[in-house]
């Protein structure tokens, strides 16, 4: 193969990928070094692709992947997940799944925080992205700029469609209450809430769920908030606070309701080294189980994370063309529980059961 196909292939493939969603494309003389041939070469490949349409000069004119050119170009999709987000992974397989099968690309980005500089730039340079959301709130401009942008914008885990950008919770925030109900039926009386996460509106939500909850069953129960620092390791700082909880001999409710798995991880292990078995003296659940509560021992009960395959489905037609139907926020219409070795009837129910 010739130096400058060669040359013309790599470029194809890299555009085709979205290698230059984020990154300027190189200049002759970078392209010439990076692939070890003449600048002349590098220039004829360059031609070349400006004549195909996939490279064109902007205003200044330096080179840039040809933008809205008409075409079968694959679909070029950000994934965009806050630092350390802890349910990344799965929503990341599936995503990548669904957009692949459409024949498109998926670019993987971290980001800090809402007004990040590298995702404001993004909502202009890909056809669609999924979006994680920080801990922060979400500013009304820099809402009005995902929607204003030419990629087509979801939220992952939360709901921001009452800022007009579509949104995605598998574990809605009402699901709360059919976990409650389970330690009800149970016979728990006094369910105590533990958090280590740092608050944003999902947390909130789900606390003011638990606290209706009690109210409205005539039940009661600790609060016991510690939200580590954005970015923090919540699963450490759910052991640490754990442990000096079940040192104080405070913990006087028969079941822990945990906001988020990492703090049922956190808080089963200061159990473990207390001799304490989780759904033995203390039942303990999570209201999400990010995939994962199942393969833990004890399996915490908790409302499991049904498949997003269906609903990832509909956004990526929408990013490829098709109309939107249906509510701006889109979620099960069944919260599904998974009863684990980790919640059992109270110690005194228990009893008067024998």
């Amino acid at each position: 193969m010739a130096k400058v196909d060669r040359i013309i292939e790599l470029l194809e493939t890299r555009i085709a990928r979205g290698d230059y969603a984020l990154t300027a494309f190189p200049a002759e003389v970078r392209l010439a070094d990076e692939n070890g041939v003449s600048r002349m070469t590098a220039r004829k490949a360059v031609l070349q692709l400006m004549a195909d349409g996939l490279l064109e000069r902007d205003e200044v004119g330096r080179l840039c992947v040809t933008r809205n050119r008409v075409s079968t170009r694959p679909l070029h999709i950000g994934f965009f997940s806050p630092m350390l987000n802890s349910s990344a992974l799965r929503w990341r397989r599936a995503v990548e799944q669904v957009v692949h099968a459409h024949g498109g690309y998926v670019r993987c980005v971290p980001f800090h925080h809402w007004d990040d500089p590298m995702l404001l730039e993004a909502v202009d340079k890909f056809d669609g992205i999924f979006l994680g959301s920080p801990a922060e709130a979400l500013p009304a401009n820099i809402a009005e700029r995902l929607q204003t942008g030419r990629a087509k914008v979801v939220i992952t885990g939360a709901n921001y469609s009452h800022l007009g950008l579509a949104s995605i919770d598998l574990v809605p925030t009402i699901s709360v209450a059919t976990l409650l109900d389970y330690l009800g039926e149970l016979g728990h009386r006094r369910i105590a809430a533990f958090n280590t996460q740092p608050m944003d509106l999902v947390i909130e939500r789900r606390l003011e769920q638990w606290q209706s909850w009690l109210g409205a069953n005539d039940c009661s129960g600790e609060l016991r908030n510690h939200p580590e620092a954005s970015y923090g390791e919540p699963m450490e700082r759910a052991y640490a606070e754990a442990k000096i909880w079940l040192s104080s001999g405070e913990l006087k409710d028969s079941a822990v309701f945990c906001l988020t798995l990492p703090a049922a991880i956190g808080l089963m292990r200061a159990m473990g080294e207390k001799s304490l078995v989780p759904g033995r003296e203390i039942s303990v659940c999570s209201a999400n189980d990010e995939g994962l509560g199942r393969f833990l021992y004890p399996a915490v009960t908790s409302i499991q994370m049904p498949d997003p395959g269906p609903f990832l489905e509909e956004c990526v037609q929408w990013m490829a063309g098709k109309e939107w139907t249906g509510p701006l926020f889109k979620r099960p219409q069944h919260a599904e529980l998974f009863i684990g070795e980790s919640t059992s009837p109270p110690i005194s129910v228990a009893d008067n059961n024998l």
